[in-house]
């Protein structure tokens, strides 16, 4: 269950956005990013799936980790996605994608409670679309 200001972050945005533009949006789309030490790879599966892959991590057993995670996606502007989602481990991430600046606000919040954010590039590295 999402804690109750990452479900107003969800439904705020929700209110103004349309979530069929936002899998036009992130559809067919891979992105790879840096962040705490790891980095990224996040593959947009459909609206409401993407995959996480860790191709670099602090420790040499977490490298190559994925999961395939069911996603809360909204539309905030043209070019900017709001995607959240729960972990297995409890860890709940809400990132933010802007597509035209080609940067994710990265936030997580760890099972224990302990929260991070980072503002970071990214690169895509697959485009099908716009």
């Amino acid at each position: 269950m999402l804690k109750p200001i990452l479900f107003m972050t969800l439904l705020s945005a929700g209110i103004f956005s349309n979530s069929l533009h936002a899998k036009e949006i992130t559809s067919s789309k891979t992105v790879q990013y840096s962040v705490s030490g790891y980095t990224i790879q996040t593959e947009f599966l459909s609206n409401e799936q993407l995959r996480w892959t860790y191709l670099q991590a602090p420790t040499n057993e977490e490298v190559g980790k994925t999961a395939i995670e069911k996603t809360d996606t909204v539309q905030i502007r043209d070019d900017v996605v709001l995607v959240a989602w729960t972990e297995k481990s409890g860890a709940q991430v809400v990132d933010v994608f802007d597509f035209s600046r080609q940067k994710v606000i990265a936030n997580f919040i760890m099972p224990d409670g302990k929260r991070y954010q980072s503002v970071v590039k990214f690169k895509i590295i697959n485009k099908n679309i716009k």
